[in-house]
């Protein structure tokens, strides 16, 4: 029977606690409704329903703070338009304690804004609050969370450190909460008087848990109130208490109340008129003014009984006998989603029971739709931040929140920076070197073959034709380089020399040396860079020299490049002294304006036309 009574105390206290902590919820008074439900759990241990309440509050408490800070961000960046950061100052201030619950987006919201306000209030001379210089200050990286989180982390170790050291027992207080009642009236309260009725006409007192308190209030020239309660650890028990006056020369009868007493109801709560008159015991006398009234009785756990109007006589008692049916169990039910944050789009998935309902009850989610199974689940996609309400019969029984934060962005695309080879003509079975580098790519290939991001190789084509180098990323060709394969001349046969008198040479003109071309290619080297600093005009006047060979280069790097610096090497000379051509192996180095430097090489051919005793350059060719 002791096992039994606590096991209805629990639950007694845990039904009230829930019921009062999401009352405190919709008052906004989070950390209030919360600690009453720690409290309920320290003092009789954990239960579904006590984590399933924390859970639905928890999820208020983020979307009210979400809201709260996007609102108070808004209002903050109105004020700095209007150059009034002082009302900036104090629209972020309000909402600091907010600042946890309320999303990362959010948070870093808050935390430019502030950082702005910050700025504009040091601008104009005002001292700015170290806690707003905390948190919109320093560094950037830091979310701003973490800096208020952190002093949260420092208490919570010290208190965790202390209450491993301690091992309090929690105490909830139990109270009674009367309210309506007659400003001015005397409480007493087990026969100690308490105070007075205030002039809302409200007291709270404290009592102790765990038994009966009789409760008797009374104020000259009022009918007196008198019942009786039964609290458990932690509860607050609110008492409408309401008094009548009672007029000059008016008469008074009464009314005996009878019924039989059970285990879980010793008392009735009488009803006069639809006035609480309190508690009543079985054969209990209550003064009533004389004339009819209407009569009702009603008890915790119990249906009310019908009201019935009794006729009160003057010193005749009317003896009332009633008897209340045991109350059916009222609907209960729980609602749950399996991620309280989701980025838009996608899903989660509620769950949800209903207990005490027949197959007639109508149970319906807000958002979903009515004709519910008792016990079910659904994939849901919100498409806002969303509060669903599980009902029954269009009572309230559970609900679940679901916040949305925007999905991060997509990865920029890969993109090739540059894709070049250092000639476009070769012999079978010589090499090309192909140079790349790719931007914003997970896996680099070239025919097939994984390279890295950025790189240099040479391939050595297998036979004559046409080869193609296609440059792809993340599976996708970006670029392509092709190259001409071409089968190396046939060797000439071998002639015997003729034995013949050879005549006397003739005096011909011999090839300019080497040196002597490689000295007047310096403006050629140059042209790239001069083109460069012209910037606007950079493609015109690099494409329109030495018969566009640097057009391709110009169209790539114009803009990008900070400078291309070109030089020779490996030159011979060919061609005829009127007109010799240098071939030569150039290497280009180029320094881009930001990122890393690249480099190649290829083969060239510079036309030299002999003018008197000087060469001038006139074309250049890729071979």
């Amino acid at each position: 029977m002791k096992n039994l009574q606590a096991e209805r105390t629990q639950k007694h206290a845990t039904v009230r606690t829930i019921a009062s902590a999401r009352e405190a919820a919709t008052q906004k008074d989070f950390a209030g409704a919360l600690e009453s439900l720690q409290a309920v759990a320290g003092a009789y241990g954990q239960s579904a329903e006590l984590q399933t309440a924390t859970q639905e509050i928890e999820a208020q408490r983020s979307a009210h703070a979400a809201s709260a800070v996007e609102q108070s961000v808004d209002a903050a960046r109105t004020a700095l338009v209007n150059k009034d950061p002082q009302a900036a100052y104090e629209t972020l201030k309000a909402t600091t304690q907010l600042l946890p619950y309320a999303g990362e987006k959010n948070q870093a919201d808050w935390q430019r804004i502030a950082q702005s306000v910050k700025e504009a209030l040091e601008k104009s001379g005002t001292k700015v609050d170290d806690q707003l210089a905390a948190l919109a200050g320093g560094h950037r990286k830091m979310p701003v969370w973490i800096i208020v989180a952190g002093v949260l982390v420092v208490l919570a170790a010290v208190g965790v450190a202390v209450w491993q050291a301690m091992k309090p027992v929690p105490v909830v207080a139990t109270r009674i909460s009367i309210t309506k009642s007659q400003p001015g009236a005397s409480v007493s309260i087990d026969g100690k008087p308490q105070g007075v009725i205030d002039q809302a006409g409200s007291l709270m007192v404290a009592v102790a848990p765990g038994a009966d308190h009789a409760i008797s209030i009374t104020k000259d020239g009022f009918d007196p109130f008198n019942d009786t309660v039964h609290l458990a650890q932690g509860e607050t028990f609110g008492e409408p208490a309401p008094l009548t006056k009672l007029q000059p020369g008016q008469t008074m009868g009464s009314l005996e109340v009878n019924f039989t007493p059970q285990a879980d109801m010793k008392q009735l709560r009488l009803f006069v008129d639809g006035v609480n008159k309190g508690a009543v015991s079985p054969g209990q006398q209550v003064k009533i003014p004389t004339g009819q009234h209407s009569i009702q009785y009603k008890w915790m756990g119990y249906d009310d009984s019908p009201a019935r109007t009794v006729n009160i006589a003057e010193n005749k008692p009317v003896t009332d006998t009633v008897s209340l049916n045991k109350a059916a169990p009222k609907p209960s039910g729980t609602l749950q989603a399996d991620k309280s944050v989701v980025e838009k789009g996608q899903s989660v998935t509620l769950s949800w029971q209903v207990n005490n309902v027949d197959n007639k009850a109508s149970i319906a989610i807000s958002g979903i739709g009515s004709g519910l199974k008792a016990k079910d689940s659904k994939t849901v996609t919100p498409p806002n931040s969303t509060d669903y309400v599980l009902t029954v019969n269009g009572v309230r029984v559970g609900d679940a929140s679901v916040s949305l934060k925007d999905a991060p962005p997509p990865p920029p695309p890969p993109s090739v920076d540059y894709f070049n080879t250092n000639t476009d003509s070769i012999e079978v079975g010589k090499s090309v070197t192909l140079n790349w580098r790719v931007s914003n790519a997970s896996s680099v290939t070239i025919n097939g073959q994984a390279v890295p991001a950025q790189g240099s190789k040479s391939f050595t084509p297998s036979s004559a034709g046409t080869t193609k180098y296609d440059l792809a990323a993340n599976g996708v060709t970006l670029q392509s380089q092709s190259v001409t394969v071409t089968n190396p001349p046939p060797p000439q046969p071998k002639q015997e020399p003729v034995q013949q008198q050879a005549p006397a040479p003739a005096p011909v003109a011999a090839l300019p040396d080497s040196p002597v071309l490689e000295h007047l290619l310096a403006p050629y080297n140059g042209t790239l860079n001069a083109a460069l600093a012209q910037k606007k005009e950079c493609k015109s006047k690099a494409g329109s020299v030495y018969g566009g060979t640097f057009k391709d280069i110009a169209e790539q790097w114009c803009g990008v490049a900070r400078s291309i610096n070109m030089s020779e090497s490996d030159c011979h000379v060919a061609g005829t002294p009127d007109a010799p051509i240098l071939r030569c192996t150039v290497a280009i180095g180029i320094v881009p304006l930001s990122g890393e430097s690249s480099s190649g090489s290829t083969t060239k051919s510079f036309h030299f036309q002999k003018s008197g005793d000087s060469y001038t350059l006139n074309s250049v060719s890729a071979r």
